[in-house]
């Protein structure tokens, strides 16, 4: 190399700058919908972090997985998963912290390196569970084309779901009026009592959601049994709530709140 020549050298294992693409109830993968406390969010974006973590389900939740933090409201937010550079795509999987107050937070990505490296944005918060909740769903073939199936179960534990549909290693029931059905999703919000941020809800006693969304079935207020936290997990919502008697066979809506207010999905009555 002559004395006029520039030599650059690059470090192949040098941390790049975070960026945050979206962050998202991790049930709906909604950017709109506005996130409650104790919601488990979908972080996305690139270099979130330096390596990919192993699910996390050691309570309380760490607040650093593969080289990354994330904070929302100023507070550490409880993590479960960091995916690594998946396809060039990042995902961060964690838990809103109970401090998170409307009309909105600041979310930031720090990652660990010798400089400070942070990425920022911003997340919409409610307090409204008509608004923040939605259910979890599966994969599933509907007579042989991939689907979506919300989960709800009966109390048999076994999955709602129309004829037309199979399961693998499951057991699958329509719903019946007057029957309840529990439904498994998050974006419940705040709880009675209160969970600290990581840390797994209780069974004894339950934690109870501070304010229970409505749910309407066939078009039809449907009583609320239970909605709070899954007892042994982080931020997993758990619903239970009756099919109205009045409901007729086939394929009905199941709403968070009333049409045209929250999330809705369909649920098979038989």
């Amino acid at each position: 190399m002559n004395s006029n020549s520039l030599a650059i050298q690059v470090n192949p294992g040098a941390v790049l700058p975070p960026v945050i693409s979206s962050i998202a109830n991790a049930a709906s993968d909604d950017p709109n919908q506005p996130l409650a406390p104790g919601t488990i969010f979908r972080l996305t974006g690139k270099n979130l972090g330096t390596a990919e973590s192993d699910p996390s389900y050691v309570f309380p939740l760490p607040k650093s997985l593969g080289g990354a933090r994330v904070t929302i409201c100023g507070a550490d937010s409880p993590l479960l998963y960091n995916s690594g550079p998946l396809n060039g795509q990042w995902q961060i999987i964690g838990v809103v912290p109970n401090i998170a107050a409307p009309p909105s937070c600041d979310v930031v990505v720090s990652v660990e390196s010798r400089v400070k490296l942070e990425a920022r944005s911003q997340v919409k918060i409610s307090l409204d569970p008509n608004e923040t909740a939605a259910l979890f769903s599966m994969d599933v073939l509907q007579n042989g084309t991939p689907a979506k199936l919300p989960i709800l179960m009966d109390r048999d534990w076994r999955l709602i779901a129309s004829p037309d549909i199979s399961v693998s290693g499951l057991l699958t029931s329509p719903a019946h009026p007057g029957e309840p059905v529990i439904g498994f999703g998050t974006g419940c919000g705040r709880t009675t009592p209160p969970v600290p941020d990581g840390e797994a809800a209780p069974s004894n006693p339950l934690a109870w959601s501070e304010t229970a969304p409505t749910i309407q079935i066939y078009s039809v207020d449907a009583d609320v049994l239970f909605s709070g936290l899954a007892p042994g997990l982080a931020g997993l919502c758990q619903i239970n709530v009756v099919v109205p008697p009045v409901a007729t066979s086939g394929e009905q809506w199941f709403w968070f709140g009333r049409p045209n207010v929250g999330k809705f999905y369909h649920i098979w009555v038989q």
